[in-house]
């Protein structure tokens, strides 16, 4: 027979369960405190920004010289700029604003394809003004009024992510011109969609709405530009058969880089002394040479519509907003291989008043890349 274990009274009880558990807890802390450091569980690095990504890839790597050149030459200005106190509160953001526009000039890629009918456009490709892709739940946005929007730009996700090295995500990202006025602030009259990759195929692919001609002509922006037979099989397009044609494009703050450089001179030439004051005068000088070849680059330049790159500020520069994908600017083009050598296909990229615009690479809550489209007008 097992023998019977004596009654402990119950404040003793809770007193010895007391005194138990603070032995083990103390004896698990000196345990825990005897591992070595180096056995702990690591701590994960912190995610790279989307635009420190974007900056790592090939949109600024190996620049031209005379941009690397620039770069430098700044880098060291503005180091003397900030060491000697050469700049105020108000100067110090301009030094930040300048710094940041610079370094958002980047290479840029331009179309390369060939002017076709509207009915003979690959839906499933990368086009101008072409006819979108539609599938169930992505069909062609109407306005409305209930008429059809127009079609602008159709880019695939996949081939924008392997040039510029970042995941932008899959999928056909899709702008249309709506002339609905009533858009969120900055997109008026524009409309903007990713369909996902997983939706785009053949299969899934719907017909194109039937619509008349005579109710495309009741748009309001097409009786603004007098534009005809916007939709009728034999509109001209541009089938987009790559984005090779790299090429730096400088939208650079020219004219303010000069005027806040030669207003912190006045200062320099008070303050400054001996050989610092003679580095300050040579950077200066350099610095109005690099642009002036920068210049002479841009006078060069054709049509300002490309994939990444940056663009003209007008109301706002590309220091005030996302790196962009995809940029429109109606620029001068006398190539028969380029899109915009059509006038009719050029008009549909005026936007305003010799305006620009910027499909732009935002992160979303759950940190992956989204887009919005913004543009502007003199």
């Amino acid at each position: 027979m097992y023998r019977k274990a004596p009654e402990i009274p119950r404040g003793q009880a809770i007193a010895f369960g007391v005194r138990h558990r603070k032995a083990y807890m103390n004896k698990r802390s000196q345990q825990k405190s005897a591992v070595p450091k180096s056995s702990k569980r690591k701590q994960a690095a912190p995610r790279q920004t989307l635009t420190a990504a974007l900056d790592a890839g090939p949109r600024r790597q190996r620049l031209p010289a005379v941009m690397a050149a620039l770069m430098k030459d700044w880098d060291e200005l503005k180091a003397i700029i900030v060491a000697n106190d050469l700049a105020g509160e108000a100067s110090q953001r301009s030094i930040a604003h300048l710094d940041l526009e610079l370094r958002r000039q980047c290479w840029a890629w331009r179309a390369e394809g060939k002017m076709v009918r509207f009915a003979e456009v690959d839906r499933l490709g990368q086009h101008y003004c072409g006819p979108m892709y539609t599938c169930k739940g992505y069909g062609w946005p109407m306005t409305p009024a209930g008429y059809p929007c127009l079609p602008l730009v159709q880019l695939d996700l996949k081939k924008a992510s392997d040039i510029c090295g970042v995941e932008l995500g899959d999928g056909l990202l899709q702008l249309f011109e709506t002339c609905d006025y009533n858009s969120p602030k900055g997109s008026e009259g524009y409309f903007l969609r990713t369909i996902p990759g997983h939706r785009v195929s053949q299969t899934e692919m719907s017909p194109l709405p039937r619509w008349t001609e005579a109710k495309v002509h009741k748009l309001r922006m097409l009786e603004t530009y007098s534009y005809d037979h916007e939709l009728a099989p034999d509109y001209p397009c541009f089938q987009i058969s790559a984005f090779s044609k790299k090429q730096f494009l400088y939208f650079g703050p020219e004219y303010e880089l000069l005027d806040y450089t030669w207003e912190v001179a006045d200062k320099a030439e008070k303050e400054l002394e001996g050989a610092r004051l003679k580095r300050f005068k040579e950077l200066y000088a350099q610095l109005g040479d690099r642009i002036g070849s920068l210049l002479a680059i841009m006078a060069k330049q054709r049509g300002g519509t490309h994939l990444f790159g940056s663009f003209y500020s007008i109301q706002y520069s590309a220091a005030e907003v996302p790196i962009p994908l995809f940029c429109i600017h109606k620029g001068r083009d006398d190539s028969s291989r380029e899109p915009f050598s059509n006038r009719r296909l050029s008009g549909r990229f005026e936007l305003g008043d010799s305006g620009n615009g910027q499909i732009l690479i935002y992160r979303d809550k759950r940190g992956k890349p989204c887009f919005r489209f913004r543009w502007t007008c003199y």
